[in-house]
């Protein structure tokens, strides 16, 4: 396997497939990895145009399958598109007795634990991705149902990710960045496969500080060993996907 030690560029982007919780992993369904078929990313049109998304690929491991990519169309969701906040977190189906809802707890190896959904919403939704975004996320997550095998089944939060990346309008930084680490990659000695069109998807929805965050773990805190698409799994997961 190629090391992402042959070639040295400096450009921020994001293709990615996997969170750990517990030991779990998260699969987004619109990524391309070694464990997950990715979604094509949509076209960036004109103002009101809609967007094809591309085939999906298979199923990963344990999460959602590779699903086909939805570009932003004319009812797309932009950074200044929502009116939700973090307190909207404690109001769902979800949210356990500790803040103040009725959702029972989850149970890993004799330990209790709140429900994904909501440690993923309290804690990632509002401070990675753009207002619009967050929007659909909480209201994805809030229609998840607060018994003990729903509220704790991973995947669900794995299906709201993405419906909130289909959801998102292009951006041009999403775009920008995309196609210059492809441009990099196959630059590489040797040239080393990319998937700008899935990276697109993913992070279209992100705040301009997520992205700039994935752009410092590729330079910085990916293991050198893994080659250019790893190294960009490895960096998504970490600032988007992770559960805290």
């Amino acid at each position: 396997m190629s090391s992402r030690r042959n070639f040295t560029f400096f450009v921020s982007t994001v293709v990615a497939s996997m969170a750990l919780l517990s030991g779990c992993i998260i699969v987004d369904g619109s990524t391309n990895n070694n464990t997950g078929g990715g979604g094509g990313a949509g076209a960036q049109g004109g103002s009101g145009g809609e967007a094809q998304g591309g085939s999906g690929g298979t199923g990963g491991a344990i999460g959602v399958g590779g699903g086909g990519g939805a570009g932003g169309g004319a009812n797309c969701v932009g950074p200044n598109d929502g009116i939700l906040d973090v307190k909207s977190c404690d109001a769902m189906n979800i949210t356990p007795a500790s803040a103040g809802g009725t959702a029972k707890l989850c149970m890993s190896g004799g330990a209790e634990y709140n429900p994904p959904g909501f440690d993923y919403c309290t804690g990632k939704v509002f401070t990675v991705f753009q207002s619009g975004a967050a929007d659909v996320l909480q209201k994805c997550l809030a229609k998840i149902p607060g018994d003990a095998v729903k509220s704790c089944d991973v995947q669900l939060v794995s299906d709201c990710v993405s419906e909130a990346n289909y959801a998102a309008c292009p951006t041009q930084k999403a775009g920008d960045h995309c196609d210059a680490i492809a441009k990099g990659c196959q630059a590489a000695n040797p040239p080393q496969a990319f998937d700008a069109q899935a990276c697109q998807i993913n992070l279209n929805p992100l705040l301009d500080t997520t992205v700039d965050a994935i752009f410092t773990c590729f330079n910085t805190e990916a293991p050198a060993n893994l080659n250019c698409q790893e190294a960009h799994d490895y960096c998504y997961s970490a600032k988007v996907l992770a559960i805290p």
